[in-house]
């Protein structure tokens, strides 16, 4: 009679325990009380919005593992600078770091399609990318060169994009000869076929000082650059122009991410689906925002009208052709877009 006491005990027990798990999903596996110690590098200045968007996600990821997940985030190139960011996670001599297609693009080319303009155009296409097969593609091919994709906010679309310069520019022959700072060498293509505008890069970090020492005539930027980087002050026009688009990613050492319990990795997922789903709203309104902002700070916020904006996309498909000669499967995956949901491809598709 006591033993089966006993086994009602422990059986009552075992459903307690299971519920309790259950109801408190960051107490699964509390019994394991290491804290994982992540630096989280960076090159966006502390007032960027996607820089304010890496301290919540810090945040949060500390505050769902009751503090077993410690990021110390280091903003601005304070750690690494961007450019060597991905050698440095992929070393391990950092564990985490937030970087666009251009820099992925680096040791996976499929990311060059984000950089090639009016590839993607509304945020319906990016959210077809990013929740899709495309980007599960781009994600398997990161982890086989030892990066762990945990994450990302969507950033700025090719609505929010334009070329920021010096001077008034509505007509790509008001770039001529002139020296514009791209991202990748698909945009610089484009500039050099339609505008005869050579191109630089420059790190982000680096963009003002360019600007101002005449380094660079222009920007191949967005709303937010002119803004949070007080572009305005040296460099006061931005004509709207979808050059490309810019999702934020959030990368991890795979090797340290596969050592990580379950129970984390199991968080940072939580985690990072929240903080896209919050991106997107957060994009919605970012547009209206900026622009007005922009306005108030610029000489000029130029929006081209249709017979100029057919100037700068004249034959694109021709362009993305060219671009895309070396790698087909580029091509592929902006037909695709274009092309999702049996939806006739259409330069200018909303």
């Amino acid at each position: 009679m006591k033993t089966d006491v006993m086994r009602k005990n422990i059986i009552s027990i075992i459903i307690v325990s299971i519920t309790v798990v259950l109801s408190f999903p960051n107490a699964a596996f509390s019994f394991d009380k290491t804290k994982y110690k992540i630096r989280f590098a960076h090159g966006l200045p502390p007032g960027h919005r996607i820089a304010k968007q890496i301290n919540e996600f810090s945040e949060m990821l500390n505050q769902y593992s009751d503090g077993r997940l410690q990021l110390a985030v280091y903003p601005g190139g304070q750690l690494y600078h961007d450019k060597y960011i991905i050698a440095a996670v992929r070393s391990g001599a950092c564990e985490m770091g937030a970087l666009y297609p251009f820099n992925l693009a680096t040791i996976e080319p499929n990311f060059r399609f984000f950089g090639i303009p009016m590839a993607i155009n509304t945020r319906k296409e990016l959210k077809y990318v990013l929740e899709g097969d495309i980007f599960k593609k781009l994600s398997e091919q990161l982890k086989v060169k030892g990066i762990q994709p945990i994450g990302l906010v969507v950033g700025f679309i090719s609505e929010e994009t334009g070329v920021i310069s010096k001077t008034s520019v509505h007509l790509p022959s008001d770039l001529n000869r002139k020296k514009i700072r791209t991202t990748c060498t698909e945009q610089a293509v484009y500039f050099d076929r339609y505008c005869n505008a050579s191109s630089a890069y420059v790190s982000g970090a680096e963009l003002y000082m360019a600007l101002q020492r005449g380094t660079i005539d222009a920007v191949g930027g967005s709303l937010t650059h002119q803004v949070s980087r007080k572009l305005y002050e040296v460099a006061p026009y931005i004509t709207m122009l979808p050059i490309g688009t810019n999702p934020c990613f959030f990368i991890m050492n795979k090797k340290y991410y596969d050592n990580l319990p379950e129970d984390l990795k199991n968080i940072i997922s939580i985690v990072s689906d929240k903080m896209l789903k919050k991106s997107y709203i957060l994009s919605e309104n970012i547009y209206d925002a900026y622009l007005s902002k922009a306005k108030e700070v610029s000489k000029e916020v130029y929006i081209l009208s249709e017979e100029e904006f057919s100037l700068w996309n004249n034959n694109i498909y021709d362009y993305w052709k060219t671009v895309t000669r070396n790698q087909p499967e580029l091509l592929e995956i902006i037909m695709e877009i274009k092309q999702y949901r049996g939806r006739t491809f259409r330069v200018n598709d909303e």
